[in-house]
Formats: C-alpha cells, structure tokens, sequence
C-alpha cells in the first residue's frame, strides 16, 4: 500500500510539472493499475522499473523516484536478480544526471549479486555496463579490461550475437587507441558472426569501422571497398543516417587520395541526404568537408559559404546544448522542490489528522454549547488559515510572473550580446583570409576578384550594422507620431530603394486605397517598408523571373493597415512561425543577420500594433501589419 501511495503522489507531481501527454496519463493509470492488481510482487517491481527506464530521460527525479521503489520491494522478496536489474535502471537515471561514479557503483553492485546467482548472462551484460562507464570517461585500458571479460563471458554461453557485440566494443576502444591492427582484427570477426546471424544493421556498421581503419593507415583502396560495401547495406535498410555517415566517409576517402571532385560528389550526397532526415551532426561533417575540399580547388567564395554555414550549425547546437543542460538542471531542482513539497504538505495533513482526532476524543464529555462555540472557533481560525495561505500563493505567482518575464528578458539580452558579437565578426574573419589570399596572388586579374568578395563581405558587415542601429532606435527612441503624407512616404521609399544594389531587382508598386495620410512615426515606418521590401528581394524567385511586390495602405475606423506581398520563393508553415524570432534565419539563401522580421516585430511591440506572416513554398509571402490610429 504504501508503493501505491507512492506512485500516486509522483503521478500528481508528474502532471502539475507541466501539460501531461495522453501517453503519460495512460503510463501512469497502467502502473497504478499493476500495482493494484497484481498479487504476484515481481510483477510489480518489473512494472516500476519499466516506468523507470520510461521516464530517465523525459523526468529523471520521477524515474529515480520508480527504480529505488522497484529496488526497495526486490529486497523485501530477497530476489537477487531483480534487485540487480533495478540498480541498472537507477544507473541509467545516473549517467542522465552525469554522475558517473554513482553509475559505476550501482552497476557494480549488480555484478556482484548475478555473480553471487550464478547468472552468467547477467554477469557478462553488468561487465559491459561498466566497461560503458569507463569509456564515457575516456579510460582505455579500464574499459578494455571489462569489455574482454565480458566477451569471455558470451563466448562460453555461445551467445554469437553478444560475442559480435564484444568484439566490436574491443575494436572501437583499440580504433580510438590507434592500435590498428589489433582493432581491424576485432571489426571483421564481429562482421562475419553478423554476416552469418543475417544481423545486416550490425554488419553495416562493423563495414564502415573496417573502412575508417584502413583509411587511417592510408590503403585507401580497401578503405573505399569497405565503405562503399557499408554504403549498400545501408541503403537496402533505408537507413538514411548511415548512408550519410559512409557517404561523408568515402568522400573523405577521395580526398586522401586528391580526387578532389569525387570528394566533393560526394560530401554534396553525403549532405542531401543529411538534410533529408534532419541530422545535424552529418549535414555539419558534409559543410566543413565541401569548405575544405572547395576551397583546394580555388573556389574560394563558395568554401567561405559552407564554412559560415559550419559555424552557424555549430554554434546552433551548441546553444540548443547549453540550454538543454539549464533546462534539465532546472527541471531537476523543480522538481526536487515539489516533491519536498508534497511531502511536507502528506505529512501536515497526517498531522493535522492526528491532533482533530484527539480534540475530538477530549471534548467528547463537553457541552453541546461549548463544542459548537470550538468548532465556530475552528472554523474561524481555518478560514483565516486558509485566506492567508491563498494570499501567500498569490503573492508568490506574482513574484514567479516577473522573476520570469525579468529571466526572459536578460536571456534575449544574452542572446542579442553574443550573435550580435559574433555576427560582427565573422564578416571580419572572413575578409581577413580573403586579404591575405589577394596578398598572396601575383595575378593582378585574380587578386582583383578576391578584392570583390572583401566588398562583398563589407556589404554585409553594413547591413548587419545597419539591423543592429535601426533595432536599437526602434526599441529606445521617443515615439512622435504625425499624419505622413503617403505621396511623400512612396516617393522616398522609392528613392532610397533604387540607390540599394538590389533596386533593379523588383518591381515596386503602392495602392493607398483611397486614403492620403498615415498616422504613425514616419521614421519607424520607413525603416520597416524597407526592411519588408529587402526580405522580397533577398528571397525571390529566380524562375519567376523580376520579382512583383505590392504594398497597400488602408484604414478602417481607427486601425490603419499596411499589407506586402510578393511572388518569391515563399515559406513552410514551420519557418513562418519561427520567422520574426531574433537571429532565425530559415533558409541559407539569407545572407544577413536574422534580424530583418525581429525588426518589424520589435517596431509593431512599440507602436502597439499586430503583424501576421501567410506564405506558402513557390507561391510568395504576405505580411500585414495592423497599427492603431
């Protein structure tokens, strides 16, 4: 009963920490169900430690919370092997917290009792869960040690599933110790016990790892057999990250050996198909192999083009990194807080419980006039207890309210800080290589074009400054609001448009729909119709040949509108969200900062005003903007 009541109280926590899944509320009706139901206890600690192993990534206090309950009612039944499975799934939740002495700890305790059992199966599984342990840690020769125990573990069951297993763990620490031979050894003696289980996801791996040893001591005729024989596996699995692992692997194969144009074939597959399933860690390895591969072949402005693009991706996922780890070490103190909560509030509860029982059991003999004047009393004292709570409440959600818009606040400050910085400086980076390129070039006629990028490049260093000034004004300036005559307006956007580079490139219309004056700050104005009107040109449509954009005034009682479409390359429904967000850029036909929508977004903030983006792929982009008299 007691389990039960457990599971109870984190199911309630589980969801007031946040809007819980239909999944999550059948998870944990299923457990309690389990628990319930089942006569038989191995039943119920089998079902706690599934719901560990459920959770140790989603909510690890809660799945620690499920796998020491699992462990606590293994001791009870005495059940070894059972106690060792729960320190495995209470290991897990340690490796998700970082802690890898505690990992290391429960999974050795788990050897201990299935050596104890005589479970040789079990024994061989916890000596390959620390020999994980050792080598997240980077300790070779610990991890070696583990894993041949292991192996010598399988290979006395005739287990030839977990025998190739072992020995592809034995070849990935030999590979990452350089010891080549010793490795490939390993490698192909996994691959034929793969081959001949038919185990084929196994066997396209253990291709690839022969073909990165062999590329690794230069016989790059074998390296490119193997890979490409992984490559064949892979695609007769579907497999599309593999594909694009071995892709990237046999174009750095034809870069060993100055194939430069195969190299780069490939790393362009090798990248298509990354960007076919999303996966950044690929799509980054195809950028920095075509920036290397391209700029040995001279093709200096597109080898700077995928670089940027490295970093951009690279410095993407280290901030989703960053904040991911904030987000769990938040999440972890949260929920240790509630949960003290709950306990605290389960144990007043009891104790208040008590103390009426008590009360009770003591003005049994007393008159009916003075029992109704205590429970008047009573009464009295709670509803005040109560109201005092309820304004204790209130007053800390008010405190949370602005503690969070003020986090919010410095964490966009932080964010402005550090892309601003580094989109700062890496025009500046990039024209820097470009100089010592030009210095270097004794043809004037080439130096000459490596000068036409560094202006290129200040071009975009100007725009970026020139997103950063206007987003600064816009937030701090003193509003003044005038009737702008839209004869004057149209004709200044025009003029200034046309002194850009891309003036020539759209066909420029306005429609005052019957109206002749605006009311609003001419300044905020003109600084969005031409940041609207750069986003048209930056993305048209080159098949659609001169791109159309139509900007339309027009009032209706007291809120005025202004509309911009055009017939560029448009955008998805998820890039249309995301668009007016800072520093986004949702497509690497962007050359800016990502600052252009966050402008018109930060300008519609402070004229209190509302703008909505509709676009579709191919078809073009409407923005409207509606902006109170």
């Amino acid at each position: 009963m007691q389990t039960l009541v457990r599971v109870v109280l984190l199911s309630a926590l589980l969801c007031s920490s946040g809007p819980a899944s239909g999944q999550d509320h059948g998870i944990r009706d299923s457990l309690i169900t389990i628990l319930v139901s089942q006569d038989e206890d191995t039943a119920k600690v089998g079902a706690l430690n599934r719901y560990c192993a459920k959770y140790q990534n989603l909510h690890p206090d809660i799945a620690m919370e499920f796998g020491e309950m699992a462990l606590e009612l293994s001791l009870e039944l005495g059940n070894a092997l059972l106690q060792a499975a729960s320190l495995d799934q209470i290991a897990g939740v340690h490796w998700v917290f970082g802690d890898f002495e505690k990992q290391a700890e429960c999974h050795l305790r788990a050897l201990q009792l299935r050596e104890t059992a005589g479970d040789d199966r079990g024994v061989a599984e916890s000596l390959s869960n620390l020999g994980n342990v050792q080598f997240i840690q980077g300790n070779n020769d610990e991890a070696l040690e583990y894993y041949r125990r292991s192996l010598e573990k399988m290979r006395s069951l005739g287990d030839n599933r977990g025998i190739a297993g072992g020995l592809n763990n034995l070849g990935i620490v030999l590979h990452r110790k350089q010891e080549w031979a010793a490795a490939l050894e390993n490698y192909q003696e996994a691959l034929k016990l793969n081959q001949s289980a038919q185990n084929k996801e196994s066997a396209a791996k253990n291709m690839r790892n022969i073909g990165l040893i062999y590329l690794a001591i230069k016989d790059l005729d074998s390296a490119r057999i193997w890979q490409d024989a992984g490559l064949e596996l892979r695609v007769e699995l579907n497999d599309l990250p593999g594909q694009a692992g071995s892709l990237n692997s046999i174009a750095e194969i034809y870069d060993s050996s100055g194939n430069f144009r195969k190299a780069e074939e490939y790393y362009r597959k090798g990248l298509e198909t990354a960007l076919q399933f999303g996966g950044r860690k690929w799509e980054m390895e195809s950028y920095l192999g075509l920036s290397n591969i391209l700029r040995k072949t001279g093709k200096y402005k597109e080898a700077l083009e995928f670089s940027e693009k490295y970093h951009l991706l690279q410095d993407s996922l280290f901030n989703l990194k960053s904040a991911a780890n904030i987000a769990k070490a938040e999440a972890r103190s949260e929920f240790a807080r509630r949960l003290q909560e709950r306990k605290l509030e389960t144990e007043t509860a009891g104790a208040i419980a008590e103390a009426t029982l008590s009360k009770e059991r003591m003005t049994r003999n007393v008159a009916i006039s003075a029992a109704g004047m205590i429970l008047i009393l009573a009464g009295i004292l709670y509803y005040q207890f109560r109201q005092k709570k309820r304004a204790n409440l209130i007053l800390e959600e008010r405190v949370n309210e602005r503690t969070g818009a003020l986090r919010k606040a410095n964490e966009e400050l932080n964010t402005f800080i550090y892309r601003a910085s580094h989109d700062l400086r890496s025009p500046l980076t990039s024209m820097r290589g470009l100089l010592d390129i030009a210095k270097s070039e004794k043809d004037p006629l080439k130096a000459g074009k490596f000068l036409d990028l560094v202006a290129n490049r200040l071009d975009h260093e100007d725009r970026i400054l020139s997103n950063l000034i206007n987003t600064i004004d816009i937030r701090e300036k003193n509003l003044e609001p005038i009737e702008i005559p839209l004869a004057d307006l149209t004709t200044e956007i025009n003029r200034i448009w046309i002194g850009t580079k891309e003036g020539s490139e759209l066909d420029l219309k306005f429609s005052w729909n019957g109206i002749n004056t605006f009311r609003s700050d001419r300044g905020v104005i003109t600084a969005i119709l031409l940041q609207l009107i750069h986003n048209s040109a930056t993305f048209r449509d080159p098949e659609k040949g001169k791109t159309s954009c139509l900007i339309q005034f027009s009032r209706n009682g007291k809120m005025q509108t202004i509309s911009v479409v055009d017939n560029g390359l448009g955008m998805n429904e998820k890039t249309t969200r995301k668009a007016p967000n800072m520093f986004f850029r949702g497509s690497f036909v962007s050359k800016g900062s990502g600052l252009g929508l966050f402008l018109v977004r930060t300008a519609m903030t402070r004229l209190q005003g509302k703008m909505t983006i509709e676009s579709q792929e191919k078809k073009g982009t409407k923005i409207t903007l509606e902006i109170p008299v």
